[in-house]
């Protein structure tokens, strides 16, 4: 809906009021989305899955660690566990391959469904973060 224009008055578009709560509401929403964290806020963690989504039986998990400019971060140590249904199901360390990156390559899921992911960085000059992640994990090709 537009109002008429008048010769010293601009055209002014009126937003529908469903338009402007679902963006008052959209942050929200994307906020609620996001890995919750713990610990050092100048630390960035991403995570990558291979496959992804990840399958039952083992898959890798890489974590890339830097600070928040994004220069990488080496030496440290990386601690990952799966979680389902709220019990502790595997706990294993990733290796550090240069470049920030730290590879866990046979992280074992038993079973598909949602698992809850932590990992816990700690780097050389004794920061930290902890940073978990939910996944779906799927059943195997076979």
């Amino acid at each position: 809906m537009t109002e008429p224009a008048s010769p010293n008055r601009t055209r002014r578009l009126r937003r529908p009021r469903a338009l402007t709560a679902a963006l008052l509401w959209l942050p929200l929403a994307l906020g609620c989305a996001a890995d919750q964290r713990d610990g050092d806020a100048d630390l960035q963690v991403r995570w990558s899955f291979e496959p992804s989504p990840p399958v039952v039986g083992t898959s890798g998990i890489r974590l890339d660690v830097s600070d928040v400019d994004w220069s990488p971060r080496n030496g440290a140590k990386v601690v990952l566990t799966g979680l389902r249904d709220g019990i502790e199901l595997v706990v294993d360390t990733a290796v550090g391959e240069g470049a920030g990156r730290y590879v866990a390559r046979d992280f074992r899921f038993e079973v598909t469904g949602v698992w809850l992911l932590r990992a816990r960085v700690e780097t050389a000059d004794g920061r930290w973060v902890e940073v978990e992640r939910e996944v779906e994990v799927v059943a195997g090709a076979g």
